[in-house]
């Protein structure tokens, strides 16, 4: 099944994305507060369909937190993001809550690097 893949797929090293999720002064988040979406495409004008994407680093930062995620297989990706943080842990986005999207977007990556992108700066929901 590997060989295959190599075959069908390439064997390139999927992209992989860096970001700082910017959150307001003295709110600390958990990795189980963070919640994570990207829409990924192989052409700069396609149309974004979200979907959830696990994070494959978490590390907080004196602004926020540092997180790397694969966003999809191939040798470049153009990619959105976007960001909700439950602030008040109740499991679904509320007043107060934070939210922010990579901006601006969509973010080109490409692979066998670690792609730094621009900061998400997040800010309560009204």
């Amino acid at each position: 099944m590997a060989l295959l893949a190599c075959t069908v797929g390439g064997c390139e090293a999927s992209p992989r994305i860096s970001t700082t999720i910017v959150v307001p002064p003295g709110i600390s988040v958990s990795v189980e507060q963070l919640h994570l979406e990207v829409a990924t495409g192989s052409d700069p004008k396609f149309v974004p369909k979200y979907h959830a994407q696990p994070v494959e680093s978490f590390k907080q930062t004196s602004d926020g937190i540092q997180i790397v995620f694969l966003p999809r297989f191939g040798r470049e990706t153009y990619t959105y993001a976007r960001v909700w943080i439950d602030v008040d842990r109740n499991g679904v986005p509320s007043k107060g809550d934070l939210d922010g999207e990579l901006s601006p977007a969509p973010f080109r990556a490409v692979s066998n690097k670690l792609n730094q992108a621009p900061d998400i700066v997040t800010k309560p929901k009204e």
